[in-house]
């Protein structure tokens, strides 16, 4: 994987659709050569580690819960982006009422949140962040 010898941008954005978060990450190569990496979530490993929630003042969210998991049957997925294009990933999050706190969700992550408050998602992945995105929980 040559992920680390590359440039690359990275963009982000969430929309809540039929009671589930949908975050997007685009990943955009303006390096001169083919980036190849595994850009999955099988383990929440990926939310774990790059999904930072701040809350409306963007102060970062420090109740957050950390579920560590492994998969049944694990893949590797090597994804490919040549220079100048771009690939787009989907993670899904949900929110969970556990006694009654609620918790935006994503596989291996989540954070402790109040239905119709602001809050800002960034990704920071290999020293890349995607800036921060307003949302309100619905």
């Amino acid at each position: 994987m040559n992920i680390n010898k590359g440039k690359f941008k990275l963009h982000a954005n969430i929309e809540y659709r039929e009671n589930i978060y949908f975050l997007s990450v685009t990943v955009t190569n303006i390096s001169e050569i083919t980036l190849e990496f595994d850009f999955t979530n099988h383990t929440g490993s990926f939310a774990r580690n790059c999904i930072q929630i701040y809350d409306c003042d963007k102060n970062i969210n420090t109740f957050r819960g950390v579920e560590l998991m492994s998969t049944k049957s694990f893949n590797n997925e090597i994804t490919q982006i040549k220079p100048q294009e771009s690939a787009t990933f989907i993670l899904e999050g949900k929110i969970e009422n556990i006694e009654e706190d609620l918790f935006l969700t994503f596989k291996g992550v989540n954070y402790l949140v109040e239905k119709g408050k602001k809050y800002f998602i960034e990704i920071n992945y290999l020293d890349t962040t995607s800036g921060l995105i307003p949302f309100i929980i619905e």
